[in-house]
């Protein structure tokens, strides 16, 4: 029902446009019809022979009448002889004109009956308006009637010969052509409007059916114009291109609104075969070419047949899309419809159309498809707003998708371009793996020589486990490389034996023990001793699972379990290794089974560079009669299936795995666990690496630093090592398994710059990163790997002394007063610099340090002092706030974030106090108390002084109201005090223990302060205390305010015998009985004013 009520404005439009053009049409009279009595007749000279003399020799019944003056041959070669015979007429002068805009070639001849005499015209659609009689699109001549003439045409044209004759009188026929130009003027303009707003929209919205949307009523009004009033003002010596773009501009219409229509429905995507059709429509428009250079007979056959099958497809669609609701479907069925039915009558000449007539069908239609817009748009910009809310969540991913892949011809073109020199790309990868191992055996041996040289010769265990280590690894890569050769050579071959599985797995655990204490994972072998003996190649085989395992270590987290079993079958068992990690996608389990070279053309080399890839692996088990498949099932655990072919014959002993595998029997033995250090209190350097040869590398290289390094292999154990303490120095690998090491970093720099969190990027040669990328992340160092030890140290020792640097500048400058004044580091700030924003002030000071201070020796004060703010000072910083300034006992915080993190902060500090009463209870020792005032409000944050000294500070009226209210606590007896505007910026009141407790006058200001104390934070026993008298004292200060002294009295007192210590209590018991005794001053409005600062 609102669809149909929404046509109503459309429909009005349309019933004011046909008065209009009624009241134009009849007006002016160009309504009426040409003179009457004309008559006219037809011959036919199909020689093309005959000329004027030869027709004036014809009779008149060689001649065929013309049937009302309308003559209709269809296509014809001949030549044709139009006799028109016009009645006496008054002298007013009269215009012939041919009603036919495509005739090429018009004579129009006046030859005097009495004289002989003969004047010739020309016209037709390939002369020069220049050189017609009376510039005009169609044949037009005039026609003297006040002679006895004999009037003849002549029309050789290929076009369709379809011609109404027309006998009108001048100012007639010039009172028409002004009411046409005024209508095609209309009709252009309401053209033009669309194709505008669509371009518009198009700039705005960007959806594509709008391009079409702004061309096709552009072009529809310039092909009308064309047809019917360009043409006379445009002078061409050559009328080819003009009578060639008439032929374009029809076709191309037919394209452009069949383009329009699916986009607009979004068809293409919806609809798989409409996008072929896409394309055929696509080449029927470039099939009108060669059509431009052959007859017009062709041209409208195919033109007539496109322009129907066109239209009747653009109905299907709209009643297709009606069935569906789509939005603007009745819209856009009844424009097509309207355009359909112009099209039929006007190619089959149906019923006369005046220009009038197709101006009016024509703009209904172009009604038509503004109410489409306007629906579509209304759709659009809903699913615009819509769009750009997911847009805002899912940012990343809409990124995502944002990013296409090439044309499939270039991706194939690269494809078969880099495959020639992928092999020779593996052989560089793996020689860069090859060459790492051994230059940390050689490291590591230098080492242990740079050690004795110092000390007495001793041989370190962990450095001979790392020397056996990092070996094994350089031995299966050598021996990927010699596999992966004699398997693309089709030469591989194995030596087969009967083995016992238990004893190879029980032995590869005892040479894996080193790893499986440095991440402390679990591993259980639940694999039966008894189990009958397998057919493999036992060193391959050691291979392979050392290989699994190594991986399997790469993705298991610290703390981590493995369960080895299998499962027996009639002719083979299945290995099952099941360890505990995060799913693992079916993307990443199908591309660590993916050829290397694969692998490389789709750029997934991470897989390669940790080391995962296992097709060669699996290309040997297979050659071996066994398999190897990773799944990771939703709800369990991820876990390897390698298949084993059994033993078929038992004659043959079993072979010791360990005459296969060079074995140092000490590793077997309890190897000392590398345990993480505490990182909470310690400068540390943090080394984030998935492969555990890398790690043990880099920590020997470090070893002689007086740092402790902290090693992880994921990076959810760093960002829990960094929560605890940030470390001074961070090296990390740039691929790291199943994360990003690249976002890592970004997130880190979201919260350290370069100076407080140095980071040494590891890189390999082989990758072809883009450095300058990589540096724009925050980085400070990059290495490539492989790298040597004096490399490294020097490398690190740079990043050191950035980090102490930035360490030391921060004790005397709060980081986050650098960044509120939106500098980087305390070298960018200058005298001058400052800020002015909200912030909440914290005023904390010691009760009666004074006397305090007075029993203590100078140090013990220091010490004293130091030993508070220790307690206090991570107080602050954890609830989001920093220090600004230390006045002897007394610290002044900011909190730019959230008034809470203040009062929460506040809160904590006198626990905190609480607690340190409780552990330093000594005979004679007097607690120490606190008091904290909070106040919210604009403040002044910049450096004040001069050229050669300056320091940060802040300068406002807030800062002297917060240290007025932590002054007040001594006189309320109160813990925390907090202003109203504090108390009004808290995210929920609830969540706190408060009280009004006064408003107060404070000197030098004439406004007075609403005070709030906050009893969090007190001992349970106060608090509870508190808490029941709470009642008593609000309703004291509500009769104290409203002057009901006495009552006030007695509810104050019923607080006092709840809570004897309430201070604040017994000052409003002194005020009433001062007023009850003198009385209130007139102007009295319960602001009590305090004269003291």
């Amino acid at each position: 029902m609102k669809k149909l009520l929404s046509y109503i404005p459309i429909f009005l439009v349309l019933i004011c446009f046909t008065v209009f053009t009624y009241t134009m049409n009849y007006k002016n009279g160009s309504n009426q019809p040409p003179i009457s009595g004309i008559h006219s007749y037809a011959y036919l000279d199909s020689s093309r022979e005959m000329d004027l003399k030869s027709i004036l020799l014809l009779k008149r019944n060689d001649f065929s009448l013309i049937p009302n003056n309308f003559l209709d041959l269809g296509f014809s070669d001949a030549n044709v002889w139009i006799l028109i015979t016009i009645p006496e007429l008054s002298n007013s002068p009269l215009m012939l004109e041919l009603e036919n805009i495509e005739l090429n070639d018009v004579h129009f001849f006046a030859v005097d009956e009495d004289t002989g005499l003969v004047e010739e015209k020309v016209s037709g659609r390939f002369v020069d308006f220049s050189k017609r009689e009376v510039p005009y699109q169609n044949p037009v001549f005039k026609v003297n009637n006040y002679k006895k003439l004999t009037y003849l045409l002549k029309i050789r044209s290929p076009t369709l010969l379809r011609i109404p004759i027309k006998i009108w009188y001048e100012s007639k026929f010039f009172q028409n052509t002004l009411t046409v130009d005024f209508l095609n003027g209309w009709y252009l303009s309401i053209q033009l409007i669309l194709g505008a707003v669509g371009a518009v929209l198009l700039f705005i919205l960007g959806d594509r059916y709008l391009v079409f949307y702004s061309i096709f009523p552009i072009l529809t009004g310039f092909t009308l114009l064309e047809r019917d009033s360009i043409l006379p003002f445009i002078s061409l010596k050559n009328v080819y291109p003009t009578n060639a773009l008439d032929f374009l501009l029809i076709p191309l219409l037919s394209f452009i609104s069949y383009r329009y229509t699916i986009h607009y429905f979004n068809f293409s995507r919806t609809i798989p075969f409409v996008k072929k059709l896409q394309y055929i429509n696509f080449l029927n428009l470039l099939v009108y070419i060669p059509f431009l250079f052959l007859t017009y007979k062709y041209w409208y056959y195919i033109s007539t047949v496109q322009i129907l099958i066109n239209s009747l497809f653009l109905l299907g669609y709209s009643l297709f899309s009606i069935t569906k609701k789509e939005t603007g479907s009745v819209a856009q069925l009844m424009a097509w419809s309207t355009f359909l039915l112009f099209s039929i009558v006007d190619l089959f000449h149906l019923i006369p159309l005046s220009a009038q007539t197709t101006i009016f069908i024509l703009t209904i239609q172009s009604y038509f498809f503004i109410s489409a817009l306007v629906f579509k748009i209304k759709d659009t910009v809903s699913e615009k707003m819509e769009a750009e809310k997911e847009i805002k969540e899912y940012k990343s991913k809409e990124l995502a998708e944002k990013e296409k892949m090439a044309e499939t011809e270039y991706l194939e073109y690269k494809k078969l371009r880099e495959i020639n020199f992928q092999k020779e790309r593996f052989i560089s990868q793996t020689s860069d793996r090859l060459l790492e191992p051994l230059i940390g055996i050689f490291n590591i041996t230098e080492n242990i020589l740079y050690q004795n040289n110092k000390n007495s010769f001793e041989i370190n265990r962990s450095d001979i486990q790392s020397i056996y280590h990092t070996s094994g690894i350089l031995l299966n890569s050598v021996h990927d490389l010699i596999d992966y050769a004699q398997l693309e050579g089709e030469s591989f071959d194995f030596n087969a034996a009967r083995h016992d599985l238990y004893t190879i797995i029980d032995y590869l655990l005892n040479i894996l023990r080193p790893q499986t204490l440095k991440k402390q994972i679990l591993i259980r072998n639940l694999i039966p001793e008894d189990l009958p003996p397998i057919h493999i190649d036992d060193f391959r085989f050691q291979n392979i699972i050392h290989k699994i395992f190594t991986i399997i270590f790469s993705n298991t987290k610290n703390h981590g379990k493995v369960d080895i079993s299998v499962n027996t079958f009639r002719e083979q068992m299945d290995l099952i290794l099941e360890f505990e990690s995060t799913p693992i996608s079916i993307q990443t389990i199908e591309l660590m089974f993916t050829p290397f070279d694969k692998l490389m053309l789709n750029n997934n080399q991470t897989i390669l560079d940790n080391g995962m890839n296992l097709c060669i692996q699996t290309r040997i088990m297979r050659k071996m009669g066994g398999d190897i498949f990773l799944e990771s099932p939703k709800g369990t655990l991820p876990f390897f299936k390698i298949s084993i072919p059994f033993w078929e014959e038992n004659t043959i002993p079993l072979d010791d795995p360990s005459n296969s595998w060079m074995e140092l029997h000490f590793l077997g033995k309890e190897s000392e666990k590398i345990q993480k250090e505490d990182v909470s209190s310690a400068d540390y350097i943090l080394i984030l690496d998935n492969e555990i040869n890398q790690i043990e590398i880099m920590e020997n290289y470090l070893g002689n630093i007086h740092y402790t390094i902290y090693s992880c292999q994921d990076i959810e154990t760093a960002e829990d090592a960094i929560s605890k303490s940030r470390p001074i120095l961070m090296i990390i690998d740039v691929y790291i398994s199943g994360s990003s090491s690249i976002d890592f970093i970004k997130k880190l720099r979201t919260k350290y710059t370069e100076i407080e969190l140095p980071i040494i990027l590891i890189i390999s040669n082989n990758r072809n990163d883009n450095i300058y990328s990589l540096v724009d992340l925050g980085i400070n160092d990059i290495i490539n790997r492989p790298f040597s030890r004096d490399k490294i140290l020097s490398r690190v020792k740079v990043a050191l002394n950035l980090s102490k640097l930035a360490k030391s500048y921060e004790r005397f400058v709060p980081h986050d007063f650098v960044q509120l004044l939106k500098k980087s580091s305390i070298t960018d700030i200058s005298l001058g610099d400052q800020i002015e924003r909200e912030m909440t002030v914290l005023f904390s000071d010691l009760r009666s340090f004074t006397e305090l201070s007075e029993s203590m020796t100078p140090e013990d004060n220091f010490r004293f002092l130091n030993s508070y703010f220790a307690r206090i000072g991570p107080i602050i910083r954890k609830h989001n706030g920093f220090i600004d300034k230390y006045i002897g006992d007394a610290i002044m915080a900011l909190f730019p974030k959230n008034t809470d993190d203040a009062l929460r902060a506040a809160i904590e500090i006198q626990r905190e106090i609480t607690k340190y009463n409780i552990q330093h209870r000594f005979p004679n020792r007097t607690p120490i108390k606190a008091g904290i005032g909070i106040h919210t409000g604009d403040v002044i944050l910049g450096t004040i002084g001069e050229i050669q000294r300056m320091e940060g500070t802040v300068v406002s009226d807030a800062v002297n109201l917060t240290s007025r209210l932590e002054n007040l606590t001594k006189l309320y007896g109160a813990s925390i005090l907090i202003s109203m505007d504090t108390f009004l910026d808290l995210e929920n009141q609830d969540d706190y223990n408060y009280r009004i407790l006064d408003k107060v006058r404070v000197k030098g200001k004439k406004k007075f302060i609403t005070v709030i104390e906050v009893f969090d934070g007190l001992p349970d026993d106060q608090l509870a205390q508190i808490l029941d008298a709470k009642i008593y004292f609000e309703e004291g200060v509500a009769s104290y305010s409203s002057r009901d002294f006495s009552t006030a009295i007695e509810l104050f007192r019923k607080n006092l015998s709840i809570y004897p210590s309430d201070k604040a209590a017994k000052i409003y018991i002194q005020r009433a009985e001062y007023y009850l005794e003198h009385n209130v001053p007139i102007d009295w409005d319960g602001v009590e004013v305090l004269d003291e600062k």
